[in-house]
């Protein structure tokens, strides 16, 4: 293959080798899958709930989830009828990280997490408070027990602009002064022992007195030069919450029932599972649909905010004895959705003792397999899933006019696949493509007919070679 052959490779499609071991691959369905596909003989009635989905609320300790998503679907047909899509939630009981306050009730609603209650558990409370009876859902801002050391004149810094300022501690270092400021304002204040709680209570909407902020104050320490005061507990959730009633509308579907005891929803009219589609379905819930002749599609949530987000497969436990974990059930594994393409599993090949895994009992296994370009005219190329991400590993004969295959593979060398696209791009006399790794491709001069372009690749400013390709 000539320099010419691997500019064009270049101008697309740029890779950094990278060393790894090759493994064989073994890939089976199994129950609870996050992907529908019409060829693996799935239920046209078919349900995503927290154990199956890690879009939704669950709480691994527990083993409690409160969303479910039904869909009824029709043999032959990508048509969702009205009321053919059900989705609902309920509030289930979680403990606070701090463990001496107790539990408190979480709902998930279209896939976010929100806060619907304190209980009789709800250790700093007097009485039960469901917000989510009086129609409202509030976001959990703070749930934490990490210790934190505080000293007079400093603050403790909260969400949506709170904050408590430590004032002053007594002589004898047994109670501190302490001001809630919003947005710079003091609006509340408090004196506090050792071993106790604050509690800023506000009216929320409808619900009366509703604790918003809690603080454990751990200790008060009183030295002749500096105070110390620890905190061990914080608990915030937002002033700024959700109104829901029935016939309210969220995207395609509509609330049919709202009460202390959870939600229901449908969709109101009916929709089109379309080739290639992201089907919005509420909130952050899409559903991404395969470019296909063949109906397969999956629930996705739409992230944009930067952060740690959890991808989970669907549990093991004593309702789904999962044992075999691929793209289908595990989104965290390389798959493309259009082409049906993965190459990941992991697997338990014996039944779990206890909680021990034998040794050489849990095995991954990939290999690789053909996806097409995104510029579909260059054909095809090998990819792998490794560690749960993309790799090149190879091209099969006859690319970029190349007779020979090439596997990467084959040498213990997988490469990331770093750009894969078809959009165009203009150039002019001079002007670069940037490309990833300091890589640049540059239009240096085009012949008197306008027939040929000679191209300069560089990289990190340095010419690293040269050709000139036809129109």
């Amino acid at each position: 293959m000539g320099n010419k052959n691997y500019l064009k490779i270049l101008c697309l499609f740029l890779m950094l080798g990278l060393l790894c071991e090759s493994a064989a691959a073994q890939v089976s369905g199994s129950s609870g899958n996050r992907i529908w596909d019409a060829n693996l003989s799935q239920n046209l009635t078919y349900t995503w709930t927290p154990q199956t989905y890690s879009g939704f609320y669950y709480d691994l300790d527990t083993g409690e989830g409160s969303e479910n998503m039904t869909i009824q679907l029709t043999e032959g047909s990508r048509s969702v009828q009205r009321n053919g899509l059900q989705y609902e939630t309920r509030p289930i009981e979680t403990n606070f990280e701090y463990g001496n306050w107790g539990s408190y009730q979480v709902i998930g609603f279209m896939a976010e997490r929100y806060f619907a209650g304190y209980t009789e558990n709800s250790n700093f409370v007097n009485d039960d408070i469901s917000v989510i009876s009086d129609g409202q859902l509030s976001k959990i801002l703070i749930d934490s027990d990490d210790r934190k050391s505080l000293y007079t004149g400093s603050s403790l810094i909260l969400e949506e602009g709170y904050s408590l300022n430590i004032v002053e501690v007594d002589v004898n270092g047994n109670t501190v002064w302490v001001q809630l400021e919003k947005d710079g304002d003091v609006i509340d204040n408090g004196f506090l022992s050792s071993n106790s709680n604050y509690v800023y209570e506000t009216d929320l909407g409808d619900a009366d007195d509703v604790p918003l902020i809690a603080v454990h104050l751990a200790q008060i320490f009183r030295g002749t030069e500096t105070n110390a005061i620890f905190v061990e507990g914080i608990f915030q959730i937002s002033d700024e919450y959700v109104q829901i009633e029935n016939g309210d509308r969220f995207g395609k579907m509509e609330i049919s029932s709202t009460s202390s005891s959870g939600i229901i929803m449908r969709n109101r009219d009916s929709f089109t599972l379309g080739r290639g589609d992201t089907v919005d379905i509420m909130g952050k819930l899409s559903f991404v649909v395969a470019d296909s002749s063949e109906l397969r599609f999956a629930p996705i949530v739409e992230i944009s905010e930067p952060g740690t987000y959890e991808l989970r497969g669907t549990v093991h436990d004593e309702t789904f004895n999962t044992t075999v974990w691929t793209p289908y059930n595990f989104e965290g594994f390389y798959y493309s959705i259009d082409e049906n393409v993965s190459t990941e599993s992991l697997t338990l090949t014996e039944e779990i003792s206890g909680r021990s895994i034998d040794d050489e009992a849990l095995v991954y296994s990939t290999s690789p397999a053909l996806v097409k370009f995104e510029q579909e005219s260059w054909g095809s190329y090998q990819v792998i899933g490794f560690m749960a991400e993309k790799y090149f590993a190879g091209y099969p004969a006859n690319t970029f006019g190349n007779s020979r295959s090439v596997s990467v593979l084959s040498d213990d060398i997988l490469a990331k696949v770093l750009i894969d696209d078809d959009h165009k791009r203009s150039m002019f006399t001079g002007s670069s493509i940037a490309l990833e790794n300091g890589y640049s491709l540059k239009a240096a001069e085009v012949d008197v007919n306008g027939n040929r372009v000679l191209l300069e690749l560089y990289r990190d400013c340095l010419l690293y070679t040269s050709d000139a390709a036809d129109e």
